[in-house]
């Protein structure tokens, strides 16, 4: 119950969306007239600044309404900056695509991975437990995808 259990469409919402910030990514490239890996660069640090903004925006905020919407943003910019930063190197158009279609099908699988390890735990294990052998199974498979998917970088 760690993200409400799983279902598919999680998987499909987040493929959908890693599609939409690679094209995105490679227009605003093309736009700025720079190469991927230097607009990798520019994402990266604009990403950075945005996660310090809205922490600040999240600690100062007067209302839980802007609180929430700040932590909604964060969670977002957080995805998107470790899917920038298992790109650094990337050199190619259709090698970025194919990185961001990986990325976000792993994070579905992420999600699949904890909800089935928590809900996997016997009923009496505390939810402290349930929680940690969830996000265990999660890190654990993260670390195996990004060995098996990596693209290779020439």
């Amino acid at each position: 119950m760690t993200f409400c259990g799983y279902h598919p469409a999680m998987s499909e919402g987040l493929a959908r969306f890693g599609g939409g910030v690679a094209t995105s990514t490679l227009k605003k490239a093309e736009m700025a007239n720079r190469k991927i890996a230097d607009h990798i660069e520019v994402e990266l640090a604009q990403l950075e600044e945005l996660i310090r903004e809205l922490d600040r925006t999240e600690s100062s905020s007067v209302g839980i309404e802007q609180s929430n919407r700040a932590k909604a943003l964060k969670g977002l910019a957080l995805v998107c900056q470790a899917s920038f930063l298992s790109a650094v190197g990337i050199t190619g158009e259709e090698e970025f695509k194919e990185h961001f279609a990986q990325q976000f099908a792993a994070f579905g699988q992420l999600v699949r991975e904890l909800e089935d390890a928590f809900e996997g735990c016997a009923g009496d294990t505390s939810l402290s437990e349930r929680t940690r052998v969830g996000v265990y199974a999660a890190i654990t498979y993260t670390e195996m995808v990004g060995a098996e998917s990596s693209p290779s970088r020439s």
